[in-house]
């Protein structure tokens, strides 16, 4: 029997019916090439028009650069509400030391900021960039039916803090979200809020860091007044944190156990069995923060993978095998 080896080398390519388990296996992405190979949105986008994209896990683009490990099957929630940057395509990675000019959406010029020097980074002065794509935009991966794993990225903590606190900036990591085809996302996005998901997110305004559930059902005027704490959720955990720095966020899902963790410090341990399932993630949520105004969100050394389950007992008929 003939054995043929095909050696592909891809970054971006269709991943329709990729099926990426991160309940067995890890997979790690550094972002430390740029260009518009690199894109982690494809080129144009992950997705279709805006507003229109699909649910089904079927819009995803495998990235296999060689910064990265294991095929992370990326899904890019709203790509095409901008034409994109055309040297660096949608969802970018850049030199975040100095300043970008966001092309993607046009909005204010991000100022250069420090490199990322937190414990297993290994690309210092370059992230991805994740900007505001109609009010949020997210990289998801993996499966809707995921469960039992961690999540952990580096993210720095823009202080924007001179936009005034009735607008709202997040960059947050998510776990169990962007479930396909439930019925409480909007039409044409998945989303942390509109169908629920576990967060650790940075707020850009209050500048505080937040270990939260998101239940269902948010609207843009609890995001804009900061009341996803008491309106559309529940805040485990609530602190300021240094601003316009870098931070690991971690989450960790293992059955109903949620434990999120911040710079290695567990600061929530939560038995919840409110979302079972559901896609890992990174992104940027906003709302009515003048596009002129708003900044963008940065993250590096992403990993993700199955966390450790003890084993069951015994039956008590095995005893007497």
């Amino acid at each position: 029997m003939k054995r043929i080896l095909i050696a592909l080398s891809f970054a971006a390519i269709s991943a329709v019916g990729f099926a990426q388990n991160i309940d067995g296996t890890t997979v790690t992405d550094q972002f430390n090439v740029t260009g518009l190979a690199a894109s982690r949105g494809n080129a144009a986008g992950t997705g279709g028009a805006f507003g229109a994209s699909k649910r089904d896990g079927t819009e995803s683009a495998i990235y296999g650069g060689v910064d990265s490990v294991g095929g992370l099957n990326y899904i890019n929630t709203y790509a095409g509400a901008s034409s994109g940057d055309a040297a660096n395509g949608e969802t970018p990675v850049y030199d975040i030391t100095t300043t970008s000019s966001q092309a993607d959406r046009a909005l204010l010029d991000v100022p250069g900021h420090a490199a990322n020097t937190r414990p297993g980074a290994t690309g210092p002065n370059t992230a991805v960039s994740i900007s505001d794509d109609g009010g949020q935009n997210s990289l998801f991966f993996g499966q809707t039916t995921s469960k039992n794993y961690y999540i952990s990225a580096d993210v720095y903590c823009f202080d924007n803090s001179v936009v005034t606190t009735s607008g709202f900036e997040c960059a947050y990591v998510a776990a169990r979200a962007a479930r396909d085809n439930d019925p409480g996302e909007l039409s044409g996005a998945y989303s942390i809020d509109r169908a629920g998901s576990y967060v650790i997110m940075w707020d850009y305004q209050l500048k505080v860091a937040k270990a939260m559930k998101i239940t269902s059902g948010t609207t843009t005027a609890n995001i804009q007044n900061h009341l996803w704490d008491s309106t559309v959720g529940t805040t485990y955990f609530s602190s300021a944190i240094t601003a316009n720095a870098w931070h690991t966020f971690r989450i960790d899902c293992t059955n109903s156990n949620i434990k999120f963790s911040i710079d290695g410090s567990v600061v929530a341990n939560v038995s919840d069995s409110t979302w079972t399932e559901g896609r890992p993630g990174l992104g940027y949520r906003e709302a009515s923060v003048a596009s002129a105004a708003e900044l963008t969100a940065h993250f590096d050394n992403l990993i993700a993978g199955p966390t450790t389950i003890a084993p069951a007992a015994a039956n008590d008929w095995a005893l007497y095998q």
